[in-house]
Parts: structure tokens; sequence; C-alpha cells
């Protein structure tokens, strides 16, 4: 009976080893992997370190091959067309101007035309616009006017916006007399 429970301790005892040693392995394969792969990754930049030192490489031959001379040719080529684009700016700007200045007298034109077909027809004889409809007119645009109607002078403002009259207040000029 002791034989077998030797022989039964043995065989439990070659299964434990052998379950050690499986264990064991799985391990070190497991500390391969992890190995290999921060050996992969620090391989992936060295690659990149080594394609920057190919690059500066090719920049030092580059600027090596540069002179002074070549330097002073290429900076007098930018500022010459630094010059050309400042004239080139220039020009647009000025015409920028002129454009502005046009479209101000045909926008002040437009607005008085406006004001004047909106008195005409409700019987006004003349109008007269005293605000200044040269310049900047930004909308809400509210203008002084002055007008007849059968003989009688009103004053008084109107309002524009959107291209088209919104408000038109005229008092006859009598009712400022005492």
């Amino acid at each position: 009976m002791l034989t077998a429970i030797l022989a039964e301790v043995h065989w439990m005892t070659g299964a434990l080893l052998a379950a050690l040693s499986v264990g064991g392995l799985l391990i070190g394969f497991l500390l391969l992997y992890v190995r290999f792969a921060r050996i992969e990754g620090l391989l992936s930049r060295l690659q990149e370190i080594q394609s920057l030192t190919d690059e500066i490489r090719e920049l030092r031959r580059t600027m090596s091959g540069i002179t002074l001379k070549q330097l002073e040719v290429l900076m007098d080529s930018v500022r010459e067309h630094s010059r050309s684009m400042d004239a080139t700016l220039d020009g647009v700007y000025r015409g920028i101007l002129q454009l502005n200045e046009h479209f101000g007298m045909r926008r002040g034109q437009a607005v008085k035309d406006l004001v004047e077909r909106k008195f005409f027809g409700q019987g006004y004889d003349s109008v007269v616009i005293l605000s200044d409809l040269s310049g900047d007119l930004e909308e809400p645009l509210e203008l002084q006017v002055e007008a007849v109607r059968g003989g009688l002078s009103y004053k008084g403002t109107v309002v524009i916006q959107n291209d088209s009259v919104v408000s038109a207040q005229l008092k006859p000029s009598y009712g400022v007399f005492p």
C-alpha cells in the first residue's frame, strides 16, 4: 500500500512539475512578446530618427551649395516682388476707393429717388432732402426732408430701411410759428 501511495505521489509530482513547466513556458513567451513589442516600437522611432537624419544631411548639402552672393540675389528678388505687390495692392486699394465713391453716389441717388417717389405719390409738389447723401449710408437711414404741398411747406424725418421708406413724419412749418 505504501508503494501505491508513493507511486501516486510520484505521479502527482510529475504532473505538478509538468504543469509548472508549461506555466513557466507561457509566462516566458508572454514576457518575450511584451519585450518584442517594445523593441518594435523603438525600431519604428529609430526609423523616424533615421529619416530625419537623412533630411538634415540633405539640407546641409543644399545649404553648403548656396553662397552669400546667391542669397543676396534671392533677397533682392524678394524685395522686388514685395515692391511689385505693394504697388499692385495700392492700385487695388485706389480702385476700391473709386468704386466706393461711385457706389456711394449711386446709393445716394437711389435714396433720393425713393424719397421723391414716395412724396410725389402723396401729392407733394417738391421734395428737398436736407441730409447729406454722400459717404457711407448705413441703414436704417434717417433723413431730414422738406416738402411742399398745396403751397404749404412741410418738414420732418424719413426713415429708410431695406430700400423702402419705413417711416415718414412731416409736419407743416406753420405749426412752428406762435
